[in-house]
């Protein structure tokens, strides 16, 4: 695809896409101007993304008309500069915008999601630049299917906060007040192995074991339990999850998690049974606000945070671990016939508790496996069929798009992958020289470090909570607030935003939610 930008007969800029006209060759601002006149606002839109436009006349009309509604400018580009082609727009006059060529799809989604808050993920509203379809139909419909998908992104955010929001204050308050020490990464050039919880990594874990001493190992919590009926302990694991089954897995290690060290964010569940690790943990920051209630969360390594816990690892080891080799298990996104639901885990009784007699255990698994609803069949090397669902297809792009940014820095390869991954090279098959681990070069290990004292800590948070009690004063849209109202009061929140005066006050749930958090910090 080509864009040519040239000057409109009114010296304005306008813009060609393969050599046809995308704005007016003539008044391109007067024919965003009557475009705008036929726009329609959507009850209850407070975010508008205006899609197609070469440069954002009708963004910057639709941002004056309505001044309440933020805009903001996908715009069609080339991949290359497009800001050098005479139409780049002041940034003084119109609305945040990008350029997005083909193939860049996941930047836009990226883009789309860090400029929502989750709570404005139902007040959304797109509009097309009418020429855009005619002009670059195979532009138009990956990236609006992009932006749609970013906004579902957020409002997943908001479930998934709206569950789990309180949960993680609440752990965030235990690890930083109960935990003395911090461990931290030394890496070393040893091969390392990323191990995610896919029924995979019962395929490979055979050839693994018998190559143990020559990788570091790094696990998703939900793997170390196949892992352990292996034999195999990893030499770290990746704990991301506040829920009930990433928790319960790691009980095959052992009852505080057998000492293994683990990378985990503030917020992560805690460990069953056992009130604060009794081993050291790897701290990481990815921009939670909660983060806040620790003093030294800065000194942590950051990492990007992506859909799945297994996209997130990669992220992390591409950021943090040296230039390498890394070989991926157990990252499968799907099932292994119907036995399983993309994951190697013994949850029989729990499936069977939903089966009876005119639902058996068989149909149970045939739904989760999306058998039942006609998902996709794929193959597995020994024939055997395996079945993918809508969520599991969802994740493929991220994952895939973090192994492509962890290939650009390490050479990667596959031990057992999964028929998601078709061209993936089965390394447990090829034994040709440069096709296993190579020569152990020493492992990565880690190191203790101290954070600040416990009253510190303890000051620190109170502090925090005491602030946020502050917010709470203030005008409840500004932005710090909706954090706060996001984890303490969703439900409460989004009631009486859309008027439903029969549930108490969103401040008021929040206060009570603050005071048992204060509580906690003053007594944990």
């Amino acid at each position: 695809m080509k864009r040519e930008a040239v000057p409109a007969k009114d010296g304005t800029p306008t813009v060609l896409i393969d050599g046809k006209f995308l704005h007016s060759r003539y008044a391109p601002l007067r024919e965003a101007t009557r475009t705008a006149a036929a726009f329609v606002r959507e009850s209850g839109a407070s975010v508008l993304f205006v899609i197609g436009e070469g440069v954002p006349y009708l963004s910057a009309v639709l941002a004056e008309q309505h001044p309440d509604l933020r805009v903001y400018a996908i715009l069609i580009g080339t991949g290359t500069d497009d800001r050098s082609d005479g139409a780049e727009p002041d940034p003084a006059r119109f609305p945040d915008h990008m350029y997005a060529a083909t193939g860049e799809e996941e930047r836009v989604r990226s883009w789309v999601r860090q400029r929502l808050h989750p709570f404005e993920s139902g007040n959304v509203q797109a509009f097309l630049w009418p020429a855009a379809d005619s002009v670059a139909p195979e532009w138009t419909g990956p990236i609006k299917r992009e932006v749609l998908a970013g906004v579902q992104d957020v409002h997943s955010e908001l479930a998934t906060v709206a569950s789990f929001g309180g949960l993680w204050l609440k752990n965030a308050l235990r690890r930083t007040i109960a935990i003395d020490d911090r461990w931290w990464i030394q890496p070393a050039a040893t091969p390392t192995v990323l191990v995610g919880g896919g029924p995979g990594v019962s395929h490979g874990a055979r050839f693994l074991a018998s190559r143990r001493d020559a990788y570091t190992i790094i696990a998703v919590s939900s793997a170390t339990s196949a892992l352990a009926a292996h034999g195999i302990t990893p030499d770290i694991v990746f704990h991301t999850d506040a829920g009930f089954w990433a928790q319960r897995y790691r009980r095959a290690t052992g009852p505080d998690g057998g000492g293994i060290p683990t990378v985990v964010p503030l917020r992560a569940g805690m460990q069953p049974g056992v009130p604060f690790p009794t081993t050291g943990e790897i701290l990481v920051r990815h921009g939670w606000f909660g983060e806040a209630l620790a003093p030294d969360a800065l000194e942590w390594p950051k990492i990007t945070e992506a859909p799945t816990v297994t996209a997130s690892m990669i992220s992390w080891v591409r950021e943090h671990s040296p230039p390498t080799a890394v070989y991926l298990l157990g990252i499968d996104l799907c099932s292994y016939d119907l036995t399983t639901h993309a994951a190697p885990h013994p949850n029989d009784r729990f499936i069977t508790a939903g089966a009876s007699r005119l639902r058996p255990e068989m149909t149970a698994r045939a739904e989760r496996s999306g058998y039942a609803t006609g998902e996709s069949v794929v193959r597995w090397a020994d024939d055997t069929a395996g079945f993918q669902t809508p969520a599991l297809q969802a994740f493929v792009q991220p994952v895939r798009t973090m192994i492509a940014t962890l290939s650009r820095t390490h050479t990667v390869g596959w031990i057992a992958p999964s028929p998601v991954w078709p061209d993936a090279d089965d390394i447990t098959k090829d034994h040709r020289p440069g096709a296993s681990a190579g020569p152990h070069r020493g492992k990565t290990v880690v190191r203790e470090a101290r954070r600040p004292d416990r009253p510190t800590r303890r000051k620190h948070a109170l502090r925090v909570l005491a602030q946020w009690s502050e917010l709470l004063d203030g005008g409840v849209h500004a932005g710090e607030t909706q954090d706060v109202l996001l984890h303490l009061a969703p439900v409460a929140t989004l009631r009486e935003r859309r008027g439903d005066h029969f549930s108490p006050g969103a401040v008021h749930v929040a206060r009570n939610a603050l005071a048992t958090l204060t509580r906690l910090a003053a007594d944990g």
